[in-house]
């Protein structure tokens, strides 16, 4: 039967038949470049995706440089704070101790305690300075740290 048909259509099918493999053959090329051309974006996707990976392990090996940063600040902070602290109660001890030798020598000479009186009110506005200072640097210290910079 098959032959029937072909004679019965003649030189048309042979037309037929040469557009047909006409038109296989470019939709054959086409998928090929479609082929080509996906697997180049493809390639494209692959180093993008490489390269955003790098960047992004990049800022982790960063971020986390930055809380070791941040910890190490806060530990010394601490330290300085304590250590304003210590120093602020050694002056208020050596505050006292010069007081009672004022009142103890305040009969001998006066003008050795109008200089012991100065000499404690430089370590009085000594100590409050200390104080003040180590208040503004945790008053700093958890300021940064509700915020969450710390």
């Amino acid at each position: 039967m098959p032959d029937d048909a072909v004679q019965a259509f003649g030189p048309a099918a042979g037309y037929i038949i040469g557009i047909l493999l006409t038109a296989v053959s470019g939709l054959t090329a086409s998928n090929i470049f479609q082929y080509k051309q996906a697997n180049k974006v493809n390639g494209y996707r692959l180093t993008e995706r490489d390269t955003l990976r790098d960047a992004l392990n990049a800022s982790a090996k960063s971020i986390e440089a930055q809380n070791k940063a941040s910890e190490e600040r806060n530990r010394v902070t601490g330290e300085l704070a304590e250590a304003m602290r210590m120093l602020s109660a050694s002056f208020d001890k050596l505050t006292d101790r010069l007081s009672m030798q004022h009142e103890h020598g305040r009969d001998k000479s006066t003008e050795q305690a109008r200089q012991t009186e100065k000499l404690i009110e430089s370590f009085v506005s000594i100590s409050e300075a200390l104080r003040n200072t180590g208040a503004i640097v945790s008053d700093i210290r958890n300021h940064l740290g509700k915020n969450g910079i710390l």
